[in-house]
């Protein structure tokens, strides 16, 4: 687990590389949203030029990593190995968040998390 000044330095190299950008909303809230470019690595992750994909939950880490290689690769930017995997863990996190968000909806105002739907019986 990054600590919080591990955390902030790697948000500011993150939003130097354009990677996160940091919004303002109509309250003056500031949100922090994730701007990255996938446009390539997609197919070349699927394409098998990084190894094959892992299933289930270690996607989400392995894919965060090859997009954030790709990008310093093109950008020419050499980061150490604890920058690389904080940066990535970062990225990682807004990837898993915003999954999350996706299952969560709003009743009534309060937040909740959507169940799946019951599972059919067979007859």
């Amino acid at each position: 687990m990054l600590s919080d000044e591990q955390f902030c330095s790697c948000i500011e190299a993150l939003t130097g590389l354009g990677v996160v950008e940091k919004v303002t909303e109509g309250d003056e809230r500031e949100f922090l949203r994730l701007n990255l470019h996938t446009e390539g690595v997609i197919g070349r992750a699927f394409g098998g030029e990084f190894g094959e994909p892992p299933s289930g939950p270690g996607f989400v880490p392995w894919f965060s990593c090859i997009a954030l290689k790709s990008l310093l690769d093109s950008k020419g930017v050499v980061v150490t190995k604890e920058e690389f995997t904080g940066m990535a863990a970062v990225v990682a996190g807004f990837m898993s968040e915003a999954e999350a968000a996706l299952r969560v909806q709003s009743r009534h105002d309060q937040p909740v998390i959507s169940q799946r739907g019951a599972k059919r019986r067979r007859k």
